[in-house]
């Protein structure tokens, strides 16, 4: 070691003099001020002779036989910024599919001398170089510095400023700088945002310093400028397809992140994104995650997500560690119709219960090349697979319609499946093709998302799932998962207008559906919450995510029974105008005498799905008519048994079955 007995102030102004830096006063009293007079945990301890332990400069330059590292200002580190020190660059599926080029490794090698401004950033904050071992030390000193709040002379592992090795979970750098693959970028940082030309090759890369300046706090974290309303990250992500009219973007709900914003469309990206210590994928680096509150969420997020997937839309703690965060999805929201977390948490009878598929979600799931692969350990259901919290708007679609809409839709901009060729009728057997649709924003700026609901409910209720495999059970409403695009395609004879307006013109119905047989729906029309807002299948205490009873032995026979939320329950439930179900003979209403308790000889009062499929999404016969010879599940709870198919209305005679008429007589 090196010694010299030059006064602090005298380093510091050299300094100034020899690199030709404006240095801002702002840094004494900072966290990267180690000396004794240092605002940090983590600063000089002092010694007998504290003359060097006073210095503000001397932990990274020294005016006299400084580091020869190539563009590095007097450095005083002892540390070879060429030798790879095991860091694991940040990548992603994302810009795998854009073809973006990779992180590189923030050392020195040939021309990439731009990545020694990150490499220096990271001499201190890898936790890998002790922070008092120094080129040149000051007079009275030898061996190392001797530091406070230090592991072992060492940044420890639970401090805040800790990066680590691991630089998945942390705002990509030395990466290139480019908008040729990733649109969504803009040509240029614009604002106070660095990008740094590599003169050999002309490519501009982002280090540390493109969003940090380290001599300088005004701004807080040492950012180069102000973050009000997310701008760092807005100066370089400005084109983030359709973010700008989506509710993230424009919500005026109370989130006081001061000095970045007061609301939720005042903040921006940091609603749900953290620049470090994000996605922690390697458990032997949950330390850091502890220092940030992660411990409710044990794993950090993927895409630079404040928390594992659902977790950032509970955001409840949230990463600035305060509690009753009410302006999010979690328990403590204000609002009931934001209350996302309890519907979707395994108390319920059924739901999407998100938490139980942790890691398995990729934002690029809607590609070609995952047709049929998400079946077995790789199905499962995240709030993304279903919303795109960059372009989502807050309002419900309009009944009636099965068109996802606008962009103030809560669907709008997702991914999911279109079938090119729909399944034939084939139970268990019959397989489809898809065409993935791009969410917007993720490898497709021009995508606007699904058009319709269930091309997004497609993506896993359908062999595009499980295709060739054997499909799934269900994991709330038991037994194998049927193939719903088999069920409302165009080779079901009858189906619910899910994707197909039907021809049915018969029957009573409440507002606003009719019986023009025009009308389509929403697969959430049924499948929904049970107790009102919010909105969506997310949870119910009722069977299947259904949001009102459907006890296959009892529904239809009581008012607040899911079929009456379509069909008018007076048409059921009174013997008058016998012909306005479509099910009459003899002048009587036949759906009356079937569904109520209606006084004949050995009457028993019978379910809709006594006649009709189970699960009445479609079938391959008339009127959803079920039949015993039908195979698991739709003839399940059938008493019909129709030996061929009548091509208009059914009769008595087709009716035979040994619970049923019998061969009996009645009106």
């Amino acid at each position: 070691m090196k010694r010299y007995g030059m006064t602090g102030l005298c380093i510091v102004l050299f300094i100034l003099f020899l690199i030709g830096t404006t240095v801002s006063a702002g840094i004494q009293g900072t966290k990267h001020d180690l000396s004794t007079s240092g605002s940090g945990n983590i600063r000089s301890a002092g010694a007998s002779n504290t003359s060097g332990a006073s210095q503000v400069c001397v932990f990274c330059h020294t005016p006299h036989r400084a580091a020869a590292i190539p563009s590095a200002p007097l450095w005083n580190k002892n540390f070879d910024p060429t030798t790879y020190a095991g860091y694991q660059p940040y990548t992603s599926d994302v810009l795998t599919a854009l073809g973006y080029p990779a992180g590189e490794t923030p050392v020195i090698t040939g021309s990439k001398t731009v990545h020694v401004r990150t490499r220096l950033c990271l001499s201190c904050h890898d936790g890998t170089i002790a922070l008092g071992s120094l080129a040149n030390l000051p007079f009275g000193f030898s061996g190392d510095m001797p530091m406070i709040g230090t592991s072992g002379g060492y940044m420890p592992t639970t401090a805040i400023g800790y990066i680590g090795v691991d630089l998945r979970d942390d705002h990509p750098v030395a990466i290139k700088y480019t908008n040729a693959q990733d649109s969504e970028l803009a040509a240029a940082p614009s604002g106070k945002v660095k990008v740094f030309n590599d003169s050999t090759t002309g490519n501009n890369y982002v280090e540390c310093t493109s969003c940090h300046e380290p001599h300088d706090n005004t701004y807080t974290n040492f950012l180069v400028d102000s973050n009000a309303g997310s701008a760092i990250c807005t100066n370089c992500h400005s084109n983030k397809s359709g973010y700008s009219s989506g509710v993230h973007a424009t919500s005026t709900a109370a989130y006081n992140r001061q000095p970045i914003g007061t609301t939720v469309g005042g903040v921006k990206c940091m609603d749900c994104h953290f620049p470090h210590k994000a996605g922690i994928t390697d458990t032997s680096q949950l330390p850091k995650a502890n220092a940030l509150n992660l411990t409710t969420y044990p794993q950090g997020g993927y895409y630079l997500l404040s928390f594992q997937e659902e977790g950032s839309c509970f955001n409840d703690t949230d990463r600035w560690g305060q509690t009753n965060v009410n302006a999010c999805h979690g328990t403590n929201a204000t609002a009931t119709s934001k209350n996302i977390e309890s519907l979707v948490a395994p108390t319920k009878y059924s739901g999407h219960w998100v938490g139980n598929y942790n890691g398995l979600h990729l934002a690029t799931e809607a590609q070609a090349s995952v047709v049929g692969g998400w079946a077995g350990a790789n199905i499962h259901v995240e709030c993304q697979d279903c919303h795109n919290p960059h372009t989502a708007g807050n309002t419900n679609h309009a009944k009636g319609t099965n068109q996802v809409g606008g962009s103030t839709r809560s669907l709008y901009g997702t991914g999911g499946v279109t079938p090119s060729s729909w399944p034939a009728w084939n139970p268990g057997i019959s397989t489809g093709s898809y065409t993935p649709v791009q969410p917007t924003g993720v490898t497709s700026t021009t995508s606007n998302g699904v058009t319709y609901e269930y091309e997004i409910c497609l993506k896993c209720h359908s062999d595009f799932a499980w295709n060739p495999a054997t499909p799934p059970n269900s994991p709330t409403a038991g037994g194998t998962m049927s193939n719903q695009a088999m069920e409302f395609g165009n080779n079901a004879t009858s189906s619910h207008p899910v994707a197909f307006a039907n021809g049915n013109n018969q029957g009573t119905y409440v507002a606003p559906w009719t019986a023009n047989g025009g009308q389509t729906m929403y697969c959430s029309d049924c499948h929904n919450n049970d107790a009102g807002a919010p909105n969506g299948p997310h949870g119910s205490n009722a069977r299947s995510i259904l949001y009102q009873n459907f006890n296959p032995n009892t529904v239809g026979q009581g008012v607040g029974d899911l079929c009456y939320a379509c069909h008018a329950v007076a048409a059921y439930s009174t013997g008058n105008n016998p012909a306005q179900t479509g099910f009459s003979g003899a002048g009587n209403n036949l759906h009356y005498q079937h569904m109520s308790a209606y006084a004949y000889s050995g009457g028993v009062q019978k379910s809709c799905t006594n006649c009709h499929v189970n699960p009445t999404h479609g079938s391959n016969k008339l009127n959803l008519i079920s039949y015993q010879t039908d195979p698991a599940p739709y003839g399940q709870y059938s008493y019909m048994k129709v030996f061929t198919q009548n091509t208009g209305a059914y009769v008595k005679a087709n009716c035979s079955a040994f619970t049923c008429h019998n061969g009996a007589t009645h009106p």
